[in-house]
């Protein structure tokens, strides 16, 4: 359990926190023989983020990303960091209270898959239509997990949760506040995205997009379906760079991203300025959850706050 001497907070159940799935891949739970049951990760992009819920030609875009960090009230990657450090200072507590040694892992680091720029094409050749792999930093902890009292303590068990499970949940307890007040704009943000989609100019490229598709012997209309069934397969084939080849020139022929970019930034930009009060409010739940993690931190190691099964 989760010893607080102070009031607790509600986590509210369908809120997921920030770091856990950085967390979880970085420790090494995600691979450890355990039937813990981690808590449910956030729909990350570079910086904790979610992407709006739009359609995935437009979500896999990694502008969408790229403009998601820069907006004030999106916690950056330094501010991630924060977040990891409380988390982590939490797992180290729970674990030597179990009796275990523990390096903790330092700063955010950014593990998984993330989408290619539709102009990467040296990416595209690589990987085609597949996601680009980023390899998780080494894990300080690696040798340890190996242990099965070991994995037990840190990922879980049958019998109780994991100290990565526990730390996580009490940082979650703080970050409520701030998700309230950053999906009541990310809701907002949907719509500004979704019009920039269907702004004249946008339109206009990808209909020649289309044309350009077609005049290659590929049916626009079942493309996007034939890049989803090459991101399925294990391996990267000849047809699928083939295809990924003429999607870039195709792309670059009828200015289908620099279009949609433009539309986009000019989105985000009056999204901002139409939306002061409610930027300034998140902006302002995010500085107060980020000092609220640094205190956290300072309770963790002081024990006024402990963090143990």
């Amino acid at each position: 359990m989760i010893e607080r001497q102070r009031k607790r907070r509600r986590v509210a159940p369908e809120i997921a926190i920030l770091a856990t799935s950085i967390l979880v891949a970085v420790t090494g739970c995600s691979n450890a023989n355990s039937t813990a049951k981690p808590a449910t990760p956030a729909s990350l992009t570079g910086a904790g983020s979610p992407v709006p819920v739009i359609d995935a030609a437009v979500r896999d875009n990694p502008l969408i990303e790229e403009l998601n960090r820069n907006l004030a009230y999106a916690v950056t990657d330094d501010e991630m960091g924060v977040v990891v450090d409380a988390t982590q200072e939490g797992v180290l507590q729970c674990m030597r209270a179990r009796g275990f040694d523990y390096t903790k892992i330092v700063g955010f680091q950014l593990v998984g898959d993330r989408s290619q720029h539709p102009l990467d094409i040296d990416a595209g050749r690589e990987f085609g239509f597949h996601f680009v792999p980023i390899s998780p930093p080494p894990n300080p902890n690696e040798d340890r997990i190996q242990s099965v009292s070991y994995a037990d303590a840190l990922c879980g068990s049958d019998e109780r949760d994991g100290c990565e499970q526990l730390a996580s949940q009490l940082v979650a307890s703080y970050e409520v506040d701030y998700l309230i007040a950053y999906y009541a704009l990310d809701a907002l943000l949907v719509d500004a995205v979704n019009e920039a989609k269907t702004s004249e100019s946008v339109l206009a490229s990808e209909s020649s997009y289309r044309r350009c598709l077609s005049d290659q012997g590929f049916d626009p209309d079942d493309f996007a379906s034939e890049r989803y069934a090459f991101q399925d397969q294990a391996a990267v084939s000849t047809e699928e760079v083939h295809a990924r080849e003429i999607d870039y020139e195709c792309d670059v022929e009828t200015s289908r991203t620099a279009s949609f970019s433009e539309s986009l930034r000019t989105a985000y930009e009056q999204f901002v300025e139409s939306h002061p009060q409610d930027v300034k409010h998140a902006v302002e739940m995010k500085q107060s959850y980020l000092r609220s993690l640094g205190e956290l931190v300072t309770e963790i190691r002081s024990g006024t706050v402990t963090v143990d099964g």
